[in-house]
C-alpha cells in the first residue's frame, strides 16, 4: 500500500512521506489545510534556490492541529537543547 511519495515503514503498515517544506497553510471550511511541498530540481526562486512545489495536502481538524503543534514545539525544544537547532530572533533573515 504505497505510492510514489510513500514507502512502507517497517512492518507497521504505516506509510512515510518526505517533504522539503510547507508551501502554504490555511484554515478553510473549519479544517486546517497544509500543502506539503518538495524542492523542484529545475525551477529556482529569485535567489537561485530550488522552488518548493506543492504535491500533497494534509487536512486536519483544529484539535488535531493544536495537538500536532504542541508535539512539534516539544520536539523543537528538545532539538534546540541538543544543539541540532538554533532559534532565530524575529527580524533576523537567515533561519538556521
Amino acid at each position: 500500500m504505497s505510492s510514489n511519495n510513500t514507502s512502507d515503514a517497517g512492518n507497521t503498515g504505516l506509510g512515510e512521506t518526505f517533504v522539503d517544506g510547507i508551501s502554504s497553510i490555511g484554515f478553510i471550511g473549519g479544517m486546517v489545510r497544509c500543502e506539503l511541498a518538495t524542492a523542484h530540481p529545475v525551477d529556482k526562486d529569485e535567489q537561485g534556490n530550488p522552488s518548493l512545489i506543492p504535491y500533497q495536502r494534509l487536512i486536519i481538524s483544529p484539535q488535531g492541529f493544536l495537538q500536532m503543534f504542541n508535539m512539534l514545539q516539544n520536539l523543537a525544544d528538545k532539538m534546540e537543547e541538543a544543539g541540532v537547532l538554533s532559534r532565530v530572533k524575529q527580524g533576523e533573515e537567515d533561519i538556521q
